[in-house]
This record gives C-alpha cells, structure tokens and sequence, in this order.
C-alpha cells in the first residue's frame, strides 16, 4: 500500500485541528468580570434595546463544577463537565452562576441571557433565544477580539469555535 502525499496532508491537517479542538480552551479570553457593564451596553445596542438604570446588573458566582450533585453518567459526557453545569442565568434571583474556569465567552453569554429575559422576554422563543445568545456572543468576541478571533476561525476551519468549557 503505497501512501499518496495528498493523503499525508489530509492526516496532518485532521491531526492540527484535533490538537487545536483539545487545547483550543486556552486561546479564549479568560474571564473578566470587569467588563460586564460594557458587554450589557454592547448586547443592548445589538438588539436595540434601551437599558433601564433603575435595573442592576446580575451578580456574578463562580461554583466548583466538582462539588456540584450530578449522575456520573452526566460527568461522562463531556470530559467531566456538562454544558448545562458550567454557567446559568437565574433570573428570580437576579444572579449568573459560571462553573470555576469558565473563559469570557460563557460569561458574554449569560449576559445575553440576562438582557433577553429582562428586556425582550417574549421576543423569541427558546431555541432563537438560544441562537441569538450565540451569536451575540461570536459578535462581541469579534469585535472585542478581532485578531484572536481570526486566529481561531482558521485554526478551527472556519467554525469560530468559542464554546470552551472548563
């Protein structure tokens, strides 16, 4: 069996993007949660949507993702970690709960969150409330990020994958 250099360059570059799909966590922002007041501003102009000042802000919580009650099979499905676990906007509560080492991305999200329950409820419905989160996400990292987002557009195929979880 005789190995073809255009079979050679297909290996390889599965073999860049699977090293870059395991580590690809490191290359997005960590979190910082000094900036929520300017993502909220961003998310708000995005949807056209007049913040109240009378509003707060949500509180930010970071939980040990370990210490939380889940069936070991949930752990299993995501190298010990299960989306759902990792951030939640509670909004009786007024408050984001992020899994300890979540990176900006999940924190931008939630505020999508934040903003679309308490200024846009009935606007969508939950899977284009969803979508929306997402993207509003991808926006603002690539406006806040720009060369660190084309990086990772390229890197990732063109997939923009800013979904790391811890």
């Amino acid at each position: 069996m005789q190995i073809e250099y255009w079979q050679i360059a297909i290996l390889g570059l599965i073999a860049i993007w699977f090293a870059f799909s395991v580590f690809h966590y490191y290359f997005v922002p960590p979190l910082d949660k000094s900036q929520i007041e300017d993502i909220v501003r961003f998310i708000a102009k995005a949807k056209s949507v007049r913040l109240d000042p009378s509003l707060l802000l949500p509180t930010i919580n970071e939980v040990d993702a370990s210490e939380l009650k889940l069936p070991e099979y949930a752990w299993a499905i995501n190298n010990g970690v299960v989306s759902g676990a990792i951030a939640n906007y509670y909004k009786d509560i007024n408050r984001i709960w992020l899994a300890d080492g979540c990176r900006q991305n999940w924190l931008i999200y939630e505020l999508v969150r934040y903003v679309q329950f308490n200024y846009t409820p009935l606007a969508l419905d939950d899977k284009g409330k969803e979508l929306e989160a997402f993207e509003l996400t991808r926006r603002y990292l690539k406006v806040r990020w720009t060369a660190l987002y084309r990086m990772l557009g390229i890197l990732c195929l063109g997939m923009q994958w800013w979904t790391s979880e811890p």
